[in-house]
């Protein structure tokens, strides 16, 4: 399963933008100060759920990779980070279902390239 196949539900990942901008526009105006902290823990966060996630599949604990998986969902979700949010949810189910396996690297290889992808986004954004 590629990123571009991925899907959950009727959502494709090729139907959502790497980043919501207007809910991060959202927490920018609640937060104000707070917010480039909130997106440094989570730039600095996600990296480290990823290599749990992976560090879970190549032991085979579906224990571990749901714990990865569901942090790693509930804060991209919280962000407006739909892609992640949306691997991270399938990667979850997987966990939930004890299915560890070659789908599973997958979807953390395609989260990996996402959060690359993010991190130069949200960057930019900051710029602005």
């Amino acid at each position: 399963m590629s990123a571009s196949n991925s899907t959950l539900g009727d959502i494709s990942i090729d139907q959502v933008d790497s980043i919501d901008l207007e809910v991060l526009g959202g927490l920018r105006e609640v937060m104000e100060d707070e917010f480039v902290d909130l997106l440094e823990t989570y730039l600095a966060n996600a990296p480290e759920l990823i290599n749990k996630a992976q560090n879970a599949i190549a032991c085979g604990d579906a224990g571990m990779l749901v714990e990865a998986a569901h942090t790693l969902k509930g804060s991209s979700s919280n962000l407006g980070i739909q892609r992640m949010a949306l691997l991270s949810s399938q990667l979850l189910e997987m966990g939930r279902d004890e299915l560890v396996t070659d789908s599973a690297v997958r979807i953390v290889g395609a989260l990996e390239e996402e959060c690359q992808r993010v991190r130069v986004e949200i960057e930019q954004y900051c710029d602005n």
